[in-house]
């Protein structure tokens, strides 16, 4: 349970990140709501005094002697104080223009959400890889996302505008009707702010539901997605799963309007109450109006100007009742996406640059590595050595943690135990992204980008982006270009079948692509991590040879859990459970008659 301190420590950091984020990128907006404040909390006490002042002089107008008076004499004491009402109608009128505040939200809005993608995105790619494993980092980028929705942000901008000048403006009735007595202000904002915090705790208890429901409506985005996208159509229409997957879309998505339903329900019976004691206590402030006429204190006309502008008091409280709550919810989602802004283990910037050339090899000693929220580690004290220009086969049964140990020799994974160095030099002191930039990998759930034939291959190095001629070889050693050449535009073909005019690739087409991007990379450590796995043995095989043959004088890994394809490496290392479990040539391997000399012999029994 947070204590009040706490609360208000909450409130202020939220009170000044949403001002970094929506307010301070146009400075403009500011002086525009400073000036639209300051006018609002002048503009009731002006009101009073010149309907007050309207309505004495037509009453010293209309007595006996108003006959025989000329109409212009009769009228001077009048035009000045309606000139001003109306004049003081006309200024409240503009405040509260929809038309004013949409345009300066929208010019803001521009801004704020650049901002908030920067902050938002900028988190995401910054993160290290390991959160893409953990649910904490969906759930938190999910809430971000909602905030970022362009119709939420633009309402919750407007309804600011309103907040403040309709608040501005109950100020300035409070501070007029201080004249009556001083009690009635001070009457009058406590019952308003009885119903503002009872709005502020039916906010919260809504938001609180939307929060815990984050995790339940990813699951019913995902089975939305299983009936309208691409990806899964086969099978749910070979399999019938169509009549099971809407009923357990519709059964989570009961079970979260039931929720909400109920929290509906808790804020009815807290806001019955809070609205009569609302009408209960304005009661009492007319009555001491009343009294405070009778006593003489005031004229009959400056009665007449505090009802209606207490009435219109009444009225500005209703309308910031409902346009707080829109904007509290706004605000309280929002209050969400700092705790995600704050997750921790971001990549590593800085350290010594990587070497141009890997001389000596890679060494791990001790290397470990467990998942987020893993209970044992994916990997487990790992000793090995990667000399310089050799080519290793890591071969191991599925979930043995082959892919796991290319992403630390990548600098993907940071080990969670021993290290993990580079000619020497531990690769937690060596820049990852100049690392980075030494080293490339095809995995075994590559991208299929819906870009170009040309932007696809040029991922692989954004400077040679535009270099055809550098893009055309590297096609041409892995095997895509024939692929690509006869394609309607060539290169310039846009693949995929996401948008209009795109043309998809067969699953051996998009391979060669994906090894493209590795031979435009130029890097020192290469990695294929079962990108073949969709390929038989045979295929996977030669696929390889071509591969090695293309990238001698290279330091190269090659992944697989099929043991064949370990014939073509200088050295194999055999992973099981996350760790080495034997270590060798493959024929070193097989005559030693362990593991893997029994896993080798069930494999080829399938192709003799």
């Amino acid at each position: 349970m947070k204590t009040w301190l706490e609360t208000l420590r909450s409130v202020w950091a939220l009170a000044v990140f949403s001002y970094r984020t929506f307010i301070a990128p146009w400075p403009p907006f500011t002086i525009f709501m400073a000036a639209s404040a300051l006018i609002a909390v002048v503009t009731p006490t002006v009101i009073v005094r010149a309907t007050s002042g309207l309505i004495d002089a037509i009453s010293r107008t209309v007595g006996p002697s108003a006959d025989e008076a000329p109409l212009g004499e009769m009228l001077g004491p009048v035009i000045p104080w309606l000139a001003l009402l109306l004049a003081m109608r006309a200024v409240e009128g503009l405040l509260q223009l929809d038309p004013i505040h949409r345009l300066m939200g929208q010019k803001l809005g521009l801004r704020s959400m650049k901002k908030l993608e920067d902050l938002l995105y900028g988190k995401a790619v910054s993160l290290r890889l390991e959160w893409f494993e953990y649910p904490r980092y969906y759930d938190g980028l999910q809430r971000g996302v909602e905030v970022m929705e362009e119709q939420g942000q633009s309402r919750a901008l407007l309804q600011f505008q309103n907040v403040v000048v309709i608040a501005f403006q109950a100020l300035g009735v409070l501070v007029a009707l201080s004249a009556i007595h001083w009690s009635v202000p001070l009457v009058m904002a406590a019952v308003s702010a009885i119903l503002l915090l009872s709005h502020g705790i039916q906010v919260k208890r809504n938001v609180d539901v939307r929060r815990s429901q984050t995790a339940v409506r990813r699951r019913q985005e995902y089975w939305s997605k299983l009936l309208i996208e691409r990806a899964p159509a086969p099978e749910v229409r070979l399999f019938g799963l169509a009549e099971h997957v809407i009923a357990s879309w519709r059964r989570t998505t009961d079970a979260m309007l039931s929720e909400k339903a109920a929290v509906r329900l808790r804020n009815l019976s807290l806001g019955i109450p809070s609205a009569l004691a609302s009408v209960a206590l304005f009661g009492v402030v007319f009555v001491s109006m009343v009294l405070a006429a009778d006593s003489g204190v005031v004229t009959a006309g400056a009665v007449v100007a505090y009802v209606y502008i207490t009435w219109s008091y009444v009225n500005r409280v209703s309308d910031l009742h409902w346009r707080t709550r829109e904007l509290l919810e706004f605000a309280s989602q929002l209050s969400y996406l700092p705790e995600f802004l704050s997750l921790g283990q971001v990549d590593r910037q800085g350290g010594v640059p990587a070497p141009s050339r890997i001389r000596r090899g890679i060494t791990l000693r001790g290397a470990s590595f467990t998942y987020p929220g893993g209970g044992s580690p994916a990997l487990s004290s790992i000793d090995m050595e990667i000399h310089s220009g050799e080519t290793v086969a890591l071969v191991g049964e599925n979930g043995a943690g082959k892919t796991t140990l290319t992403k630390l020799l990548l600098g993907l994974y940071q080990p969670t135990g021993g290290s993990v160095t580079v000619d020497g030099v531990d690769l937690a002191e060596i820049d990852l992204a100049s690392w980075r930039e030494r080293a490339g990998a095809v995995f075994q759930d590559y991208m299929t980008y819906a870009f170009t034939a040309r932007e696809n291959i040029g991922l692989g190095r954004l400077q040679s982006m535009d270099d055809l001629d550098s893009i055309r070889e590297a096609a041409t050693r892995s095997g895509a270009h024939e692929a690509i050449a006869g394609l309607p535009q060539g290169y310039e073909t846009l693949l995929g079948r996401e948008f209009e005019g795109g043309r998809d690739l067969s699953r051996g087409q998009w391979q060669s692509l994906a090894i493209a991007r590795l031979y435009l990379r130029d890097a020192e450590l290469l990695v294929l991590d079962e990108p073949t796995s969709a390929l038989d043995a045979l295929a996977e095989v030669e696929v390889y040879r071509q591969f090695l043959e293309l990238s001698s004088n290279k330091t190269v890994l090659l992944v697989s859990h099929r043991l064949g394809s370990a014939r073509l490496a200088d050295r194999v290392v055999f992973l099981k459970d996350g760790e080495v479990a034997e270590e060798g040539t493959h024929d070193e391997l097989v005559r030693a008659g362990g593991s893997y000399s029994e896993l080798f012999a069930m494999q080829a029994e399938w192709y003799r």
